[in-house]
């Protein structure tokens, strides 16, 4: 699982990377050669123009996004992730495939994750050091 993440995000800074020093295109197409029919929910999918997000992701987030995505959502993104500068010129837009049945999901996993954070124990006592406690 963690080769699939890092290949896939190797996969995206490279598709990023060319089309900006390229700079010929405004709108990247990741529809090509995919399939419009979700493999998780089996529904006919949207093509939808989404906007490229630039900046940089804390990566223990994206770890586990990208561990869920294949199985639960993966064609729910409605923002494109790009690299963390924003470039001068080039894309800002990509073509793809959106799922209405993963956008859901992506929200439900957003909302949980937000959740189990306000929900986990946080401790702010520091305990104290062996020669304090007499």
């Amino acid at each position: 699982m963690a080769n699939y993440i890092v290949s896939r995000m190797k996969v995206g800074f490279c598709l990023v990377a060319l089309v900006m020093l390229s700079s010929c295109a405004d709108v990247i197409d990741e529809t090509k050669g995919v399939s419009n029919v979700c493999p998780v929910h089996q529904l006919r999918m949207e093509r939808r123009k989404v906007e490229i997000a630039y900046g940089l992701k804390r990566l223990s987030d994206v770890i586990e996004y990208e561990r869920a995505k294949p199985t639960r959502f993966p064609f729910g993104e409605t923002i494109a992730p790009g690299c963390c500068v924003t470039p001068s010129s080039g894309p800002n837009f990509v073509q793809l495939y959106v799922c209405s049945e993963c956008v859901v999901s992506v929200d439900l996993w957003h909302r949980q994750k937000k959740a189990d954070k306000v929900s986990a124990p946080t401790s702010t006592a520091v305990p104290p050091r062996a020669s304090e406690k007499n």
